[in-house]
């Protein structure tokens, strides 16, 4: 207790306090948690309250020193210059390239020498219209003329070939008269039938030797007739002879119907004594022969 008749200096500590300075700092129980010292940061003296004395500061510091809990560590400084933050488009799904996508429109083409409803469309600036190829003069007529001369002439190769040539160069206009072309051309198939057609049957048609003998029977026959029918007309013997047109007698023509070689023999002396005989080759006979007492035999005439 201090003494009332001996007034206390201001400032003095107070009889049995000790200084925390004296002492030391006091211990922090956080030193022992984080492993170092930890300072306390000094009281601020308050304001002074208007009407109190002095006396109550060194009572205050009498008092047990209150221990502080150490202050929260302080977040790392702030850079002086933060980086502007980034924003990222929100990512949106690609469309669909089939549905979305511009479709290309391309010009029309037009074919030369053709019409077109696009004719009155503009063009681009350095584009050309195709002309179409120029055709040539009609210098070919010959070759249809040509076709129709050998057709007609039996030239069948010649014709078919002239003719296809001319309708070629009439489509091109190269030819004037395409009728002259297909005039050749249809004489030109006729005769190449007709041609193969006449060998066909020039090949395979033959005369039989039966039809040779029959054909020897009706010549013998007809010319031994008509010498007969002379030698009782006039009583004498007649004259009977081959020639180019056939056989005469007595002056009169017979058209023979043999068609291989053959020759014509008469003998006799009288009207009643005498003998026809024709010769032939290519029948199953050699020759036939006609008498005026036995009329037409096989064989040639008798040597009696």
């Amino acid at each position: 207790m201090s003494n009332p008749d001996k007034p206390e200096q201001p400032g003095a500590a107070a009889p049995g306090a000790q200084s925390p300075a004296a002492d030391g700092p006091a211990a922090s129980p956080w030193e022992a948690i984080i492993g170092q010292p930890v300072h306390e940061s000094p009281a601020q003296p308050s304001e002074e309250t208007p009407g109190a004395t002095t006396d109550a500061a060194p009572e205050a510091t009498a008092e047990a020193p209150v221990v502080e809990p150490a202050p929260e560590p302080a977040p790392a400084p702030a850079s002086a210059d933060p980086a502007p933050t980034e924003v990222i488009d929100p990512v949106q799904d690609a469309p669909d390239a089939q549905d979305h996508e511009a479709t290309q429109v391309l010009d029309p083409v037009v074919l030369a020498g053709t019409a077109s409803d696009t004719d009155g469309v503009e063009r681009p600036s350095g584009v050309e219209e195709p002309q179409a190829e120029p055709v040539g003069e009609p210098d070919r007529d010959w070759m249809g003329v040509t076709a129709f001369i050998t057709g007609a002439l039996l030239l069948s190769p010649v014709a078919i070939i002239l003719g296809h040539l001319g309708l070629g160069a009439a489509k091109r206009g190269r030819a004037r008269h395409r009728s002259f072309a297909i005039a050749g051309l249809v004489l030109g198939y006729l005769g190449l039938i007709a041609t193969v057609a006449g060998v066909y049957l020039l090949l395979t048609q033959t005369t039989s030797p039966e039809a040779i003998d029959a054909q020897a029977q009706q010549d013998v026959t007809a010319v031994g007739a008509a010498a007969a029918t002379h030698a009782v007309e006039t009583g004498a013997l007649p004259d009977v002879e081959q020639v180019d047109a056939g056989y005469s007698v007595a002056g009169e023509t017979i058209a023979p119907h043999l068609e291989t070689q053959h020759a014509l023999t008469f003998t006799g002396t009288t009207a009643t004594d005498w003998c026809l005989e024709i010769t032939y080759a290519g029948g199953n006979q050699t020759a036939m022969s006609y008498t005026a007492t036995g009329g037409m035999a096989q064989g040639a005439c008798s040597a009696e």
